[in-house]
């Protein structure tokens, strides 16, 4: 069971669950550091941490998108939505985070492909490349802090293709 109150992470039941507890203190850190490069326009470090994110979870959240689409699973809302759908967009933290990730660092690699003349041309193909991995993870949601969840996905497509 994982709880979070006022940002505190409340790990319970089994001794052999605590581990689960570690990976999402883990996940909530790298996208706090992902975020946090990128509000300070550190783009190569928002990139760095993105890519942290996308490499310590990806395998775990490609079976997880996977089994979602298997199953005929509707993707979950975007807006505000009900308590019950908030629970069920949370408890996918991983997939909403990978995805994130991804929108981050082709957020950051489009920027720097904008005023980074010198390695536009890599940065440019980091970007698509980038887009295009968030929408392999249709199901990830954001949360804005204005109070609703945002589609990493859908936003990706509005980038594409990159002029």
């Amino acid at each position: 069971m994982r709880a979070e109150l006022s940002g505190l992470v409340i790990c319970g039941m089994a001794v052999g669950l605590f581990f689960v507890c570690e990976t999402f203190r883990a996940e909530e850190q790298c996208m706090k550091d992902t975020w946090a490069a990128f509000g300070r326009d550190n783009y190569p470090d928002a990139i760095k941490h993105a890519d942290q994110c996308i490499e310590s979870f990806r395998a775990a959240v490609d079976k997880e998108q996977e089994r979602l689409t298997r199953s005929g699973e509707p993707e979950p809302p975007v807006g505000t939505v009900s308590e019950s759908e908030y629970k069920k967009i949370v408890a996918r933290g991983l997939l909403n985070d990978v995805a994130a990730a991804f929108f981050v660092k082709a957020q950051s690699a489009e920027k720097l492909y904008r005023t980074n003349k010198a390695n536009s041309v890599e940065y440019r193909r980091i970007a698509e490349e980038s887009y295009k991995a968030t929408c392999q993870y249709a199901y990830g949601r954001a949360w804005d802090p204005k109070g609703w969840f945002w589609s990493p996905c859908s936003a990706a497509k509005e980038h594409l293709p990159l002029n």
